[in-house]
């Protein structure tokens, strides 16, 4: 077993994150579906920005204006995944490598992050593009009261969980290095 930073405790295993990538990946999909299942019955402008109080402030083409949200979903699935993926290649933080359990201790805290911000953000992408079919097909003026607390729910998520995986990684350092400083003394 390997030790804990707060004592001895279970070995961590890596997660795999195969397992985490499928709700994200079946949002991203839902995401599409909606799209393409809506696209030929919507209006040929639909809106492209909106005010500070949801209201649309202005129309594009429809083909634009439309897979605009399930391209921007795909590129942040996309560059999330690639981020992960390089984090977890080499493990790193302030300059100095983690290693062994520590290493194995961060990805598990970076998997988890990930995939929660993911699912997060894919599931705010996907409230959007319902408010803005709705929009488009005149049943809402506005995006509605819980895109935006979606929106601020998410920036909140993503502030918090940022410090939760620093602090988590910085301790499993000062625990590396506890240990190596310690096992160099002997």
């Amino acid at each position: 077993m390997a030790e804990h930073p707060t004592g001895p405790g279970p070995a961590f295993r890596p997660l795999r994150a195969g397992r985490f990538e499928l709700l994200p990946l079946a949002v991203l999909v839902l995401i599409w579906a909606l799209s393409v299942a809506h696209y030929p019955r919507l209006p040929e402008s639909l809106p492209g920005a909106f005010r500070l109080g949801g209201e649309p402030a202005a129309w594009v083409p429809k083909t634009l204006g439309f897979f605009t949200l399930p391209a921007l979903a795909t590129l942040a699935y996309t560059v999330l995944g690639l981020v992960g993926r390089s984090a977890r290649r080499r493990p790193r933080l302030r300059g100095r490598a983690l290693e062994g359990a520590a290493a194995a201790a961060v990805d598990r805290l970076l998997t988890l992050y990930l995939f929660l911000a993911k699912s997060a953000l894919l599931v705010f992408l996907l409230n959007l593009t319902f408010r803005v079919i709705q929009v488009s097909y005149g049943r809402r003026t506005t995006l509605g009261w819980d895109t935006y607390g979606a929106a601020v729910l998410l920036l909140v998520y993503v502030a918090w969980g940022s410090v939760w995986l620093y602090r988590g990684a910085s301790r499993w350092l000062a625990w590396q290095e506890r240990r190596q400083s310690s096992s160099g003394n002997s």
